[in-house]
């Protein structure tokens, strides 16, 4: 039988390992899980034949890039895993000026890959899913959401 210390070890031995990861983004240098677990994360997936997606990317964007009482990083990820060419060229057609995620499988060991779109996740500081937001989102429902008790 396997004792409850070992398993407890080996769990945070991977949380370790995890937070070591690094996130590749499109023109950006790499960040790892653990400096991304320091504030407010936003992680949203969108893709090109999702209509609402595409109407928010301006939004996430100007969220990443405003002050807010809150600090926040907001990541974007492509559900169709595009090559960087298509996604360079999606960020300027639909202005996606928020950071684009590369390393596919390295954020879906925080937020896995959805069923639906659009769908946002939002992580308090520390890393823990405080909420996941279905449907087109815009700054201030990200805001309220992040406000409201999960």
């Amino acid at each position: 039988m396997i004792s409850a210390a070992l398993i407890a070890g080996y769990f945070g031995y991977w949380m370790q390992q995890s937070n070591k990861q690094t996130v590749v983004l499109l023109d950006e240098e790499s960040v790892t899980l653990s400096s991304l677990k320091q504030d407010w994360l936003v992680v949203n997936y969108f893709a090109e034949w999702c209509r609402p997606c595409l109407k928010e990317l301006p939004a996430l964007a100007a969220l990443n890039n405003q002050k807010t009482r809150l600090p926040l990083r907001v990541l974007t990820v492509n559900f169709d895993e595009e090559p960087e060419t298509t996604l360079r060229r999606i960020r300027e057609k639909y202005g996606a000026h928020a950071p684009i995620v590369l390393s596919y499988d390295v954020i879906a060991t925080l937020a896995p890959r959805p069923r639906q779109l659009p769908v946002t996740y939002l992580f308090s500081p520390g890393g823990e899913l405080h909420r996941t937001l279905w449907g087109e989102q815009s700054i201030d429902s990200i805001l309220s959401a992040m406000d409201s008790e999960s």
